[in-house]
């Protein structure tokens, strides 16, 4: 039985899957919320305690994030602002691209997909899009940004 408050442990979850896929949790709330539990030791059934934001709380906007992503497709070749942003959150999480020029050129797109084959596998192309930016996006929340 799932609960706002509970989750019951599926094949294959972690503490870092669960909170990409609930909205409003991270690990770290996890943890938090379910003292004396190994992450690495998840089984099948277990029932555990999610945190759910304060009414109160509201989310953040985009604007609101220390490093903002673009929406829309990004790929070799475009240049601004937003390949800007997209650097400047490549970099923070050791996705190095150089300086934030703000043009996707070789090293931004090498960045894109060392970045898919490690949250991404099997969609590296090096071309940022709506997955990418959900995935970064969350990376960047684990970290705290």
């Amino acid at each position: 039985m799932t609960t706002p408050d509970t989750y019951v442990i599926q094949e294959g979850d972690t503490f870092w899957g669960i909170a990409n896929n609930v909205d409003g949790i991270t690990v770290n709330d996890l943890i938090v919320a379910n003292p004396g539990v190994d992450p690495k030791k998840l089984k099948v059934g277990q029932k555990k305690s999610t945190y759910t934001p304060k009414p109160d709380e509201p989310k953040k906007t985009q604007e609101a994030y220390r490093y903002p992503l673009p929406n829309g497709v990004l790929r070799k070749g475009n240049k601004g602002e937003n390949v800007k942003k997209l650097q400047r959150a490549l970099n923070a999480v050791y996705f190095k691209c150089g300086a934030a020029d703000g043009i996707f050129g070789a090293k931004t797109q090498d960045a894109i997909c060392r970045f898919q084959m490690v949250y991404l596998p099997y969609e590296v192309y090096g071309v940022y899009g709506p997955n990418t930016r959900k995935k970064l996006q969350a990376v960047l929340k684990s970290k705290g940004y």
